[in-house]
């Protein structure tokens, strides 16, 4: 109505809805409810959005452009979610992991497996990895990048004072704890 035009065509490129106005959107529904919209600009979903529901072994894959990423509180702010971006921010291709709050990784949530539960750092998309959690013992692993004996896994503790003088590094420990947080030695 209001000389606003709904359109269907089909051509060499396939089948195509459109409206011929630029502050109409498209909109989807069921039971004449609102489940998705399209605008000039994005597709929202009011719901899940399920890639999986005719098989839930298929491999499907959601692309974003380099610098663009996934939020995660639903106010599109790019302060929490995970996103293409360096350290600062800007287009790379490094992975940033951005949180309001804490990051927290629930390794065999399910209870379902009784080893390769771990979290893994690795290098080069290759297998193996230099950094271990095991998601069954909580032990931690680091490998070095060679035999060499300079090239170790190292842990390094850094303060936050790049000063000279009235540095202490005798007060930066490696602190073994029990399960009640009491400390039973340290390196």
């Amino acid at each position: 109505g209001n000389a606003y035009g709904f359109g269907i065509a089909l051509n060499g490129d396939g089948a195509q809805l459109y409206t011929n106005s630029a502050t109409r959107d498209l909109i989807f529904g069921v039971n004449e409810t609102e489940v998705a919209r399209i605008t000039p600009s994005k597709l929202g979903v009011k719901g899940s959005l399920d890639l999986a529901s005719d098989d839930n072994t298929a491999v499907r894959y959601v692309h974003v452009s380099r610098g663009g990423g996934v939020t995660l509180y639903g106010n599109a702010n790019e302060h929490h979610g995970i996103f293409s971006r360096s350290p600062a921010n800007a287009a790379s291709d490094d992975v940033l992991i951005s949180s309001y709050g804490g990051i927290h990784l629930d390794l065999d949530s399910n209870s379902n497996n009784t080893s390769a539960a771990s979290f893994t750092i690795g290098r080069h998309n290759a297998s193996g990895s230099q950094v271990t959690v095991d998601g069954e013992k909580m032990n931690l692993t680091m490998y070095g990048l060679s035999t060499s004996d300079d090239a170790g896994a190292n842990i390094i503790c850094r303060g936050s004072n790049a000063a000279t003088s009235g540095y202490n590094p005798q007060n930066w420990h490696l602190v073994f704890q029990n399960a009640g947080g009491t400390a039973k030695g340290r390196i």
